[in-house]
């Protein structure tokens, strides 16, 4: 059993079918553990589109937990994915 005592959360938002690709790279790099879910933003985007027609806001959410040794790490390769 692993005891973390020192923790970071990083926290992504990634288009609608892309977390998992996020997930796996964090993965590979020491993270923990991981989660993801759906969201959707409301702001300024809504009134754009083509003749007051909505834009799509809906993006998956990750949360990644990961001891703060390897904090830098982990974003790193998260962004690089």
């Amino acid at each position: 059993m692993t005891f973390l005592t020192y923790v970071a959360m990083t926290t992504c938002l990634v288009p609608t079918g892309n977390a998992d690709v996020i997930i796996k790279a964090a993965r590979e790099s020491g993270a923990t553990a991981a989660l993801f879910h759906q969201g959707r933003g409301i702001g300024i985007r809504e009134r754009l589109g083509l003749l007051g027609i909505a834009v799509d806001a809906e993006k998956d959410v990750v949360t990644v937990l990961v001891s703060t040794e390897q904090r830098e790490i982990v974003a790193n390769n998260i962004y690089k994915a």
